[in-house]
C-alpha cells in the first residue's frame, strides 16, 4: 500500500487518497491534517455533495468545518439550497 498522507474534511489523516475516498471522507488537503487541540470545537452540520447532488451529515471540527465546503444547521436548509442550486433535476 502506498503511504501519500492527505487530510480529510473530518480532520483525520489518511494514509492516501484510496483510503479516504474508501471511507467516505472528501479530502481537504495533500500531507497530514495538523494535530488538533483538546479544545477543538466540533458540529454535526449537514452538507451537499455536487456529485451525487443528495445531502449529507457529517461532524466537522475545528478548521475544517467550514473550509471548502457549504455547510447547513439543519436538512431541511441543505435541501433548499440544494433545490435552488440544482433545479427539481434531483
Amino acid at each position: 500500500m502506498e503511504y501519500a498522507p492527505v487530510c480529510g474534511t473530518d480532520g483525520k489523516t489518511y494514509s492516501n487518497k484510496c483510503m479516504a475516498t474508501a471511507s467516505g471522507v472528501e479530502i481537504l488537503k495533500n500531507g497530514e491534517c495538523e494535530s488538533k487541540s483538546p479544545n477543538v470545537e466540533c458540529k454535526d452540520l449537514w452538507w451537499f455533495d455536487q456529485n451525487t447532488r443528495n445531502c449529507g451529515q457529517k461532524q466537522f471540527c475545528g478548521l475544517y468545518m467550514y473550509q471548502s465546503l457549504e455547510t447547513f444547521n439543519n436538512q431541511d436548509d441543505c435541501l433548499k439550497a440544494l433545490k435552488e442550486r440544482f433545479g427539481s433535476e434531483n
